[in-house]
């Protein structure tokens, strides 16, 4: 299966972002699924820390772990089991990426859905795995897959999926991603909200006296003076010139703990608990 959605490539799908826009976005993924919507998760996974943290750690559970065949403990014929047993593990030993398709799939955790495609060789074996992409997937009301290599919004021109495609597909009716992508906006709003406010009023303003002798036409060169020095460069003040700095800022910052919450919120939806990596140090807990 190959895709050719050249569009999705060219295009950062949350920029600009809103969480109407994302509703909107997921209202219309209802009736089919969204290249667009998987899209949007994949940019999300890879540019949130949080979200990107959750995403490896599970991967990294994953495959750390290890795998073997099992059999069952109903089986009436163990000589027989244990034969197929050892067959599933040399048919499985021999792919290459076998651990990086469990990771995939696991993305279906995130993104409701995931698929891999194994690669048959002539004599029936496998050696790699197509890990496929989630926006090149659209699916119709009565649960058939259909393969969308244009990534486009609705089922014209796409290809059902039929059962000699051998897929490899797990799907989830909860994902994680689309209460994410909403702390995700929120977080990303409340971010730049916060450099506005530091900005303006988080900075310790820089007060500058003019010279006594100074007049209104010598009023342009004091302010960019002082401007230079809240920035923190270089600054030499004419003659006479005298300065304050406030000791504290303008304002109260209330934004450090909106943002630790919108991370607190994708860690407990994601894993059920904190990570390391978010957990307080002064507190004594193990995460």
């Amino acid at each position: 299966m190959k895709n050719r959605n050249s569009w999705l490539d060219t295009v950062n799908p949350i920029r600009g972002l809103s969480i109407s826009q994302a509703k909107s976005i997921f209202d219309c993924a209802r009736k089919h699924g969204s290249a667009l919507l998987q899209k949007i998760y994949d940019e999300i996974e890879n540019t949130d820390p949080t979200l990107m943290t959750c995403v490896d750690r599970r991967a990294a559970a994953i495959s750390g772990i290890g795998w073997q065949g099992v059999a069952r403990a109903s089986v009436k014929d163990q000589n027989l089991a244990d034969q197929q047993r050892l067959a599933v593990d040399g048919f499985l030993s021999q792919i290459e990426n076998f651990d990086e398709a469990l990771e995939h799939l696991d993305l279906a955790f995130f993104r409701g859905f995931s698929h891999c495609q194994p690669i048959w060789e002539a004599d029936g074996t496998v050696k790699r795995i197509n890990l496929l992409n989630s926006w090149n997937f659209l699916r119709d009301k009565n649960g058939e897959w259909y393969f969308n290599p244009e990534a486009s919004s609705d089922l014209t021109g796409c290809e059902k999926i039929m059962p000699e495609a051998r897929l490899m597909t797990l799907s989830r009716r909860r994902a994680i991603d689309w209460p994410a992508l909403s702390i995700y906006i929120r977080k990303y709003v409340g971010e730049r909200d916060w450099g506005r406010f530091l900005e303006r009023y988080g900075i310790p303003p820089v007060d500058v006296v003019m010279a006594p002798n100074a007049t209104d036409k010598d009023k342009d060169e004091y302010l960019a003076c002082a401007e230079a020095a809240k920035n923190g460069s270089s600054v030499a003040y004419p003659s006479g010139t005298s300065i304050s700095r406030a000791e504290t800022s303008r304002g109260q910052d209330p934004f450090t703990a909106f943002i630790e919450h919108q991370e607190k919120l994708i860690v407990l939806m994601a894993t059920g608990g904190t990570l390391t990596s978010l957990a307080q140090a002064d507190t004594g807990s193990l995460a």
